[in-house]
């Protein structure tokens, strides 16, 4: 029994590094070399490496301590949210920027590992080292095994974890292209491992956020500190889309000035990702938080953010534009609505099924429908149609359904502690003026910034 169990606990570990595998596959190779296998296999096996290290630490079989070790003060987790949350603008802000830039300039994918936006990244994972030494210092001073010591705060011991494995992956992609070139597309294999650990980050910053506020069940509306959280898991969301969709948004896909690789991968892939993600994200943020209208809040603030920052980096003017994050919004609305009609069977297994299937199917549906209105890549012939039907809808339910475990799991994890607005209220004083400070840097930053050499 117990092997079974470890087994079912590993297949969504396998099933990520399937899944990057094949998106970097996608996302296009010189050509298919024994180098770029072994690459392959040690990107594969680091992740794998630090799903059991995972496993180990927060899920293997342990005896209990007599004694319960103290938890984390309720204040201080909200501070280290808003520094998750601080990392999080940033690296959000460098994506935007990079994307204008390579626009722009036209400068090939690795080639610009010291220019503006990359530097502004790079400081978003400074401050996730922080989080993994800071955080590593704080696990330590619990009483018992290491394992006892991340288990009394899992999903501090989670964010110690993919902070460390953020930063691990830095160094992977500029080795990556010393041996295998340029990137053809923004599919690289240590693209989706390093941001695809940064949104695991803030997404666990989220997750800590909710284990500071009170649970009260499932409700219709949400508070400050909920508004908070929405904020950060806008910021996952918009890292997700930018990666992965972002390429068939644009005048320079119509104009058909992308690679031959790019036209050549599985066109049903674009609204499987986009209603997916979104519907990963949003089933999320209703397990962890529990309340009707957070999703569509988290969607309005993707969408204003992204917004905000093609302005900030003159985006608009190289065909930059809002339209994944507003169709994005739409399984989203489902979601919340599919709640409120069933919210007082918000936990039976029926709503969670209809919820899923409620939304990816109606945004399914949306979703090429306004395709066919905005874009020219993917045209809408029959057979995309019906690869959308056979592969994309099937994949945007797996998503939708993976988010909602994610989310179940992490309010689990998170406990029932709690802090009161009283208590909160210093904390998020401090975090307010952390905000301006940031902003004043972001600006004297981006007004300096010389564009780059080519």
């Amino acid at each position: 029994m117990e092997l079974r169990t470890n087994r079912q606990q590993l297949l969504p570990l396998i099933g990520i590094v399937v899944a990057l595998l094949s998106l970097s596959i996608w996302g296009g190779v010189v050509e298919m070399s024994p180098q770029l296998l072994l690459g392959f296999a040690i990107s594969g096996g680091l992740i794998i490496a630090f799903g059991i290290m995972a496993w180990w630490l927060l899920l293997s079989p342990l005896p209990a301590l007599k004694a319960a070790p103290a938890r984390l003060a309720p204040a201080t987790r909200q501070l280290l949210v808003l520094l998750v949350a601080g990392s999080g603008v940033l690296l959000m802000l460098g994506l935007t920027w990079d994307e204008a830039w390579h626009r722009i300039y036209g400068v090939p994918l690795g080639e610009d590992f010291f220019w503006r936006p990359h530097i502004l990244m790079y400081i978003s994972f400074g401050l996730m080292a922080l989080f993994a030494f800071g955080g590593l210092y704080v696990i330590n001073r619990n009483p018992g095994t290491l394992r006892h010591k991340f288990r009394a705060e899992p999903l501090l011991g989670l964010l110690v974890l993919m902070s460390g494995f953020t930063l691990l992956s830095l160094p992977v992609d500029p080795l990556w292209h010393q041996i295998y070139g340029v990137d053809l597309t923004a599919w690289s294999l240590p693209h989706l491992v390093m941001f695809g650990a940064a949104a695991t980050t803030v997404i666990l910053g989220a997750a800590i956020q909710a284990s500071v506020i009170p649970k009260t069940g499932w409700r219709v509306g949400f508070g400050l500190r909920e508004g908070i959280a929405a904020f950060i898991l806008s910021q996952a969301v918009l890292m997700t889309l930018v990666l992965l969709v972002v390429e068939w948004d644009g005048t320079h896909t119509e104009m058909m000035q992308m690679s031959e690789i790019f036209y050549a991968r599985p066109q049903w892939l674009f609204p499987a990702l986009i209603v997916g993600g979104t519907a990963f994200f949003g089933l999320l943020t209703q397990r962890l938080f529990q309340r009707v209208g957070l999703a569509t809040f988290v969607g309005i603030l993707t969408i204003i953010a992204r917004w905000i920052t093609i302005e900030i980096v003159g985006g608009a003017d190289v065909g930059m534009t809002i339209r994944p994050q507003l169709i994005g919004l739409i399984p989203l609305v489902i979601l919340d609505l599919v709640m409120f009609v069933r919210m007082k069977q918000a936990d039976h297994p029926r709503t969670h099924w209809t919820a899923i299937g409620t939304s990816v199917l109606l945004g399914m549906v949306a979703t090429i429908a306004i395709i066919g209105q905005w874009y020219v890549v993917p045209e809408m012939t029959p057979d995309f149609l019906l690869q959308t039907v056979i592969f994309g809808i099937p994949l945007a339910l797996l998503l939708a359904a993976y988010g909602a475990q994610v989310g179940g799991a992490l309010q689990h994890m998170g406990g029932n502690e709690g802090m009161q607005v009283a208590e909160a209220r210093p904390v998020l004083l401090r975090g307010a003026v952390g905000v301006a400070i940031m902003i004043v840097f972001m600006a004297v930053f981006l007004i300096t910034a010389t564009p780059p050499v080519l």
